[in-house]
């Protein structure tokens, strides 16, 4: 069982019958000690969630009355759907981010670049990056999807309109929703190894390697995914890329001063970039 202030979560992994039986012991026990101190859950609020496949057949649980099943449900903000592709929390967040900048347009008849950029970042772009450790997308339509929120939002600056997409971002001096996102899993993933974290909530999200041939700092270990939602989610998609950081990124004093790092590494290549093309 897991609380978080006034939500409730209690799971169980089923592989058989007895599982679902365990399952429901759980929640009577449940029941009676909300009973207890007359603290009762909301019972049309209660509903549960099959995730992933098992041959064995969907089980009715009770909890004051029978829980109905869901497809999706929200969690903490983010829209949790019961095959782990995030589509509907993308097309949701979407959906109000796009709401939002048409608002702005109403709005403001003529935007600066000074003007365009505490708005976008502080009222549009939080839609768009909250929790993205968690659902962030994989395939190149959900990619492109948000990514053109931001696109199509940079062209309310009437003087740069006309520009190309990455330029209108350099006078900006904005990161591109797919950078942001893999810059943010790098901090995340900084901030786990280093345990800024609570032990608790973090442990098992990643294993050290301890072969003898690994070069520069400690790797962490990947294991093998055969599903989608396994091999995409965070502590598995970020190894890759956490191992080939430079190691004085990784070791890093303080968040603070990864941050920069990735930003003056991203300019060096930039740089580096210009340079080969000439």
């Amino acid at each position: 069982m897991v609380l978080y202030a006034d939500d409730t979560k209690v799971f169980r992994r089923i592989q058989d019958v007895e599982d679902c039986n365990r399952l429901q012991g759980d929640l009577d026990e449940l029941r009676k000690w909300t009973e207890k101190l007359l603290l009762l859950f909301h019972p049309e609020k209660s509903k549960y969630m099959k995730i992933g496949n098992t041959s064995v057949d969907d089980n009715e649980y009770i909890m004051y009355i029978i829980i109905s099943k869901t497809r999706t449900e929200r969690d903490i903000g983010v829209v949790i759907d019961d095959k782990l592709t995030f589509a509907d929390h993308l097309a949701e967040k979407i959906e109000k981010a796009n709401k939002i900048v048409g608002l702005i347009k109403r709005t403001f008849v003529f935007l600066e670049p000074a003007t365009f950029k505490p708005l976008f970042t502080s009222l549009v772009r939080p839609h768009l990056e909250y929790a993205n450790q968690v659902w962030c997308p994989q395939l190149i339509k959900d990619i492109n999807a948000i990514e053109n929120v931001q696109r199509r939002v940079s062209k309310l600056v009437s003087c740069l309109k006309e520009l190309p997409y990455e330029e209108r971002l350099k006078r900006f001096d904005l990161p591109s929703l797919t950078y942001g996102r893999s810059r943010g899993d790098k901090i995340e993933t900084f901030k786990i190894v280093n345990n800024k974290y609570d032990k608790e909530c973090t442990e098992g999200l990643f294993r050290m390697r301890e072969d003898s041939v690994t070069r520069g700092h400690k790797k962490l270990f990947k294991a093998k995914a055969r599903l989608n939602s396994c091999k995409y989610s965070f502590p598995n998609r970020v190894v890759n890329i956490w191992n080939n950081l430079p190691d004085e990124m990784v070791h890093s004093e303080t968040v603070t001063h990864l941050s920069q790092d990735l930003i003056n590494f991203v300019k060096h290549r930039i740089k580096n970039s210009i340079i080969k093309l000439r």
